[in-house]
């Protein structure tokens, strides 16, 4: 029995579904042009042996048969009569995906993630890039990087284009560059060349801030000469997020006698005038504006800001309804939850979506944006991010709520091809391996496991020291229900074998975590939680080369190993 109604990812706006049925082999299709519809409106309608696509162009037509391929891969031989009309309640729908914290996807797997971004109706995908682009002049930023080359982001575009999916160009051109500002021969455009105390890790020894000047808006209009030509796009994000160390270095005069925001907001303006000089639209991370987002009517109109909030209950409304009121082009970007974890934070992430796309229908957004960070070494496994991805699309296409059991069918019909409905079960519920928990390290951005995994021992033993002897024995019991879900997968997916590896992988880091944990709670030896762990990372390698270029794996994989020895150090 078809349940349509429930099955297809994102649901129509209307769907009926009259009675009757039709040979798929026996239905002809037809292409109905209507020019008064807008692009991305389509209908789909199925009666009398004849499926009719209607759309006043290619884009309407490409996501008609998207859908109609849901509803292929929901059926068996069979068709329903049925006819849908539907169209999305964002012009944007985007995918950012982090290549810069160490893991670059091969061309194989980026063509992978557009082909699940087409079939989800997403139409926008941007490759966050710090440094893993490969600049001609720079090969010392890059070199062991593994970055994307002009011709790989060519033909990205082009399989993006022909999916009706724009490659916007990421490049951050204020904070996040300590890439960059490591090596002696940029730090003339340091901010602060010596290093500065950051805010929430403590001293670091090199800066991470563009010093605000012709120098620096020089050196990123020669980056912007090589990077744009291999885009069609119209936008360019230049991120200036988190400019942690501004004022503390090079601009301290200046921000003394101007302020902070007047010298941020100058930087920013040249930025906009450097885009606009190549033709395209600024979008920035608005994280800057947080206390006073009417303070946008200080930009030029040119730049797009970019709401930002991870959490589940991030105030996403006082940005939209300021940049609302003053008339001004914005997107919302909220996050799948992924990162500084090996389960995913499916608790965070589903209120995370549903609140920032109300923000966003509320106020008048263009659309969204949803962030897959890789903070840390980006160690949790693909898999991990995919529930995200699907939750988003529901909710930006026909905003609303994610409904129970919505993600989980979807993973299993669509991605893993599990007629079992293991696997979707599984990342569902791994997803909340926090919720099982009771207790975080943390207060926000991250996952007990791995938190407990890096944290010294004696800070363990000290933030657990009040906590019950059991307090773990729920998470380990979920944990083993949760394996017991993935040993019963049956998937058909043509990567089946790695998926299963992955999905493996991040339980066994899961339980490593919360083992350290209960050593320390108990004080008892930690290093019994490590008897496997070289098991572990190569597994881990394997993991990451069959998706992911080489580049970065040492350096991921190294803070992993250290985490035996300086656990050792801390007993």
């Amino acid at each position: 029995m078809h349940h349509l109604e429930r099955d297809l990812i994102p649901a129509p706006k209307v769907l009926r579904l009259p009675g009757g049925e039709y040979d798929w082999d026996q239905l002809v299709e037809e292409e109905v042009i209507d020019p008064t519809l807008e692009p991305e409106v389509y209908g789909l309608l199925v009666r009398a042996g004849k499926i009719q696509l209607v759309a006043s162009g290619n884009r309407g037509l490409h996501l008609a048969r998207q859908t109609l391929r849901q509803i292929q891969l929901c059926t068996g031989k069979t068709c329903p009569a049925l006819m849908i009309e539907d169209q999305p309640d964002f012009g944007v729908r985007g995918y950012m995906l982090d290549i810069s914290r160490c893991k670059v996807p091969k061309m194989e797997q980026l063509f992978r993630l557009v082909d699940l971004l087409s079939l989800f109706k997403y139409n926008q995908l941007q490759l966050y890039t710090e440094h893993t682009f490969a600049y001609e002049g720079h090969e010392k930023v890059w070199r062991k990087a593994s970055p994307m080359s002009p011709d790989d982001i060519s033909e990205l575009r082009d399989y993006c284009a022909e999916r009706f999916i724009e490659l916007v160009p990421n490049q951050n051109a204020f904070g996040h560059m300590e890439r960059w500002l490591k090596h002696p021969e940029y730090e003339s455009i340091a901010e602060c060349p010596d290093g500065f105390m950051h805010p929430i890790s403590g001293w670091r020894s090199t800066g991470s801030v563009l010093y605000p000047g012709n120098e620096s808006i020089d050196f990123i209009n020669g980056l912007l000469e090589q990077l744009l030509p291999c885009f069609h796009s119209d936008w360019i994000h230049l991120g200036c997020d988190e400019p942690w160390e501004l004022g503390q270095g090079k601009s301290f005069d200046r921000v003394e006698q101007f302020g902070r925001h007047e010298v941020y907001r100058e930087h920013v303006c040249r930025l906009a005038d450097l885009a606009a000089k190549h033709g395209k639209r600024m979008l920035f991370w608005s994280d800057e504006l947080r206390d006073d987002p009417a303070r946008i009517t200080e930009f030029p109109e040119s730049a797009i800001p970019v709401a930002w909030g991870y959490e589940a209950d991030h105030p996403f409304d006082p940005e939209c309804e300021a940049f609302a009121t003053a008339g001004r082009d914005f997107l919302v970007a909220p996050g799948d939850s992924s990162w500084n974890s090996f389960s995913g934070r499916l608790d965070t992430c589903g209120p995370n979506l549903e609140k920032a796309a109300r923000a966003a229908k509320d106020h008048g957004a263009m659309g969204l944006l949803l962030t897959s960070w890789g903070d840390m070494g980006h160690q949790q496994v693909w898999p991990t991010r995919l529930a995200g991805l699907v939750g988003f699309s529901s909710i930006t296409w026909n905003q609303g709520e994610i409904q129970p059991g919505m993600i989980e069918h979807a993973l299993n019909r669509f991605i893993f091809i599990d007629e079992s409905g293991a696997m979707g079960k599984f990342w569902v519920d791994f997803g909340r391996m926090d919720s099982h928990i009771g207790f975080q390290l943390k207060p926000e951005n991250s996952s007990f496991p791995y938190d407990a995994l890096y944290a010294p021992v004696s800070r363990l033993r000290q933030a657990l020291r009040k906590q019950s002897a059991d307090l773990f024995f729920p998470a380990f019991s979920w944990l083993d229900s949760c394996e017991k879900e993935l040993a019963r997968a049956k998937l058909g997916s043509a990567d089946r074998t790695w998926l299963l590896t992955e999905s493996q992988l991040a339980v066994e880091m899961t339980r490593v975590g919360l083992l350290k944990a209960e050593a320390a709670l108990k004080n008892e030896d930690h290093l019994t939680a490590f008897k496997n762990w070289d098991s572990i990372l190569q597994t881990f390698q394997a993991a990451w080369r069959h998706r992911n270029r080489e580049g970065g794996l040492a350096e991921s994989l190294e803070r992993l190993r250290s985490t035996v020895n300086n656990n050792h150090l801390s007993k």
